[in-house]
């Protein structure tokens, strides 16, 4: 006897136990998933069935006491509960028996999987089915002639209703793949069989080009395309899941006087929608652009695409950490973006988030049908991106480069304080867009986001740990430590830092961060190198590596231990506003010390520093909100670009695989 590890239900085998976790649970090898053994409270973990089976078999083959321990997963929200395990867990069920099994679901599956793999095109999935259909029929047609051949030699009625079942189920099988054999009739299927949403098409405009016909090159009106995937219809698709049901229908706030999620924060208790809705959907919104090609080639920025995704501040953030509760809304060339700006392409989800704000959206929540209301509560992006939406100037050497306060460039440079500096509000962002003087305030235009009944780009945008320490204010501050330390001062060498780098043990939960050799540390502009993962780890373990070699008093190394503090405050899981008002007062003892180590002025991340005690009040901790886990979301389409190479509208391209991936999660 075995007992399943997600709903305790007793089967007889090691087969039918995984037929149950397949079935019910709805889990495959294709997704990412952790299964705990839990028979006689072993704790063995494993990613695919196979491995499973094999240790049931050799290390538990007849396992009599059904004493687990069982630790649910986090794969990606879609796994349905087992009902009534507490009227079958006693109960010796045949799970195989009476279970019609749908042969044309499968191979739809089978489908999805390999489409919306990275590394496989349309014409590699139709090449697959088509052997996969031709080697099935050779098969299963060997199995009928034996088949037959024993009932006959047992005089077994060929008209007998069980002979004939058993003869359908075989044609089943044979043509599995009959409704699936075209790019119409697999699409189709999806979408009516699987919910696939399906990107919309929005027509933006004409361009001349050219284009070939019948072997000559002619001039064409070529009609500009972005694709968007309705918002609405995602969150109806997600809502069918009974665990995002029963995820968004709990709260997150804490109970005490921490903040721990966006809802702790100011932004939500002040939020006349929130207070009207206290369930209402919290929209987190993010957008950047992406290369699709080599960004050396010669082909740069004629394929860059621009991606709006969005997730739900509802869910907890252990989930949030997940790709597969990012979702795709928006994915379009970033020349139209210039060409015809934000307002056409926000175009279409401005107004289902108008809908969500006024009307909301019926879903079926519990069995009953529920009005689901919702609104954007917060725009995260890269500085370059957040001034681009915002109707900012894109530059930051302007004269008021911030977008959070009014600060002049001059003047940040000696100000650290954000309370003596005018923050940007309402009232002088409408100012500042109806005066139209972009040298003076930096606004050359109204954000479209403004456009919305509960959201203000003055108010709820965020600020990017990831952008403006990880990878500015981070490396910058490291090598020219690093520099003085080497070079100035002579304590140790460029040589003895790499060798300790190359050599530390950093843990296993750090071992894909471990960071990389530093390089020409004299005379390279940029010697760190580090992505923001590695540059974290590096700022980490810092203290370990060179510790030993630095004297307690050294001022350099203050500066260092300054913006470790800040570090472990901003990446915080937890807040209060008694650490967001000591965050405020170490950024400021910070910059003065670094004004008066090195003679050279403050980069603009610098600035931003300067702002996140406020933001970590208004939002909660800064951690939960970066762009680190968004960005990760680029990686597997740019990947699918790179080997489709069909670049002819790639946008769609992109978006259908997308969209097919979130069926697996």
């Amino acid at each position: 006897m075995y007992c399943c590890p997600r709903c305790k239900i007793k089967v007889k085998d090691v087969r039918k136990l995984i037929n149950h976790l397949r079935h019910v649970h709805a889990l495959s090898d294709g997704q990412d998933y952790t299964i705990i053994c839990g028979q006689n409270l072993c704790q063995r973990t494993y990613h695919n069935f196979n491995s499973y089976a094999r240790h049931l078999r050799r290390d538990h083959p007849d396992t009599q006491s059904l004493n687990t321990n069982f630790t649910e997963t986090l794969p990606d929200l879609s796994p349905p509960s087992c009902s009534n395990a507490d009227d079958c867990s006693e109960t010796d069920m045949d799970i195989s028996e009476d279970r019609t099994y749908n042969y044309e679901k499968c191979a739809a599956e089978f489908a999805a999987k390999m489409y919306s793999s990275s590394n496989c095109t349309l014409a590699d999935v139709q090449r697959n089915m088509t052997c996969s259909k031709e080697l099935l029929g050779r098969v299963l047609d060997r199995l009928q002639e034996k088949t037959v051949s024993v009932l006959n030699s047992h005089d077994m009625l060929c008209n007998d209703p069980d002979v004939q079942s058993l003869m359908e189920e075989f044609e089943s099988g044979r043509n599995m793949f009959d409704g699936l054999d075209t790019t119409y009739k697999m699409n189709k299927y999806f979408s009516e069989n699987l919910s696939l949403v399906k990107p919309k098409e929005v027509f933006l405009g004409y361009r001349s080009d050219t284009e070939r016909k019948q072997g000559v090159l002619k001039q064409a009106l070529i009609a500009d395309k972005f694709q968007y995937i309705s918002i609405i219809d995602t969150l109806r698709f997600l809502f069918e899941n009974e665990q995002m049901q029963e995820l968004c229908c709990q709260t997150n706030k804490s109970s005490d006087a921490k903040m721990s999620d966006y809802c702790d924060g100011i932004r939500f208790r002040d939020n006349e929608f929130y207070n009207k809705f206290p369930k209402a959907l919290q929209i987190q919104l993010y957008f950047d652009d992406l290369e699709t090609t080599n960004p050396l080639g010669s082909k740069t920025k004629v394929h860059k695409l621009g991606a709006v995704y969005f997730c739900l501040r509802n869910i907890p953030a252990r989930f949030n950490s997940s790709l597969e509760n990012f979702h795709l809304c928006l994915l379009f060339n970033s020349i139209d973006r210039e060409v015809y700006g934000f307002n056409s392409i926000f175009k279409p989800l401005l107004e289902d988030l108008n809908i969500l704000e006024t009307r909301g959206v019926e879903v079926q929540i519990h069995g009953k049908n529920s009005l689901l209301h919702g609104t954007l509560c917060l725009f995260t992006a890269d500085n370059l991106a957040c001034h681009s939406v915002g109707g900012f100037l894109e530059g930051f050497s302007a004269n008021r480069f911030c977008h959070i306060c009014l600060v002049h460039k001059q003047n940040a440079q000696h100000i650290f304080n954000d309370d003596l500096v005018e923050l940007r509000n309402r009232d002088n962002y409408s100012q500042h867009v109806e005066f139209n003087n972009p040298p003076l305030t930096s606004i050359k235009e109204d954000s479209c986001l403004n456009s919305l009944n509960f959201f203000h780009i003055t108010e709820n945008v965020c600020g990017d740990v990831m952008h403006d320490v990880l990878e500015g204010v981070g490396p910058l501050e490291l090598k020219l430590m690093l520099r003085h330390f080497v070079y100035d001062e002579q304590l140790f060498t460029e040589d003895q830092l790499n060798s300790r780098i190359a050599g530390f043990d950093y843990g296993l939960n750090n071992m894909k961060s471990k960071p990389s050799a530093i390089i020409h540390l004299r005379t390279s502009e940029n010697p760190i190198r580090q992505n923001a993962s590695q540059m974290w780890c590096l700022l980490l373990f810092l203290p370990f590596l060179i510790g030993d070699f630095i004297d307690e008093g050294n001022k350099h190394w203050q500066l260092f231990l300054l913006l470790r503090q800040i570090c472990d405050i901003i990446l915080a899981p937890v807040a209060t506003k008694g650490l967001a008002m000591l965050l405020k007062q170490l950024v400021i003892d910070h910059h003065t010390l670094f004004k008066s180590l090195y003679d050279r002025p403050l980069i603009p991340k610098h600035h931003f520093m300067t702002h996140y005690w406020r933001m970590m009040v208004y939002f909660g901790p800064l951690g939960k909100l970066w762009c680190m886990r968004f960005e990760g979301k680029h990686a597997p389409l740019k990947r699918q670009a790179q080997v489709v190479c069909n670049f002819i509208n790639v946008s769609k391209t992109l978006a259908f695989k997308h969209q097919v991936l979130m069926l697996e999660g």
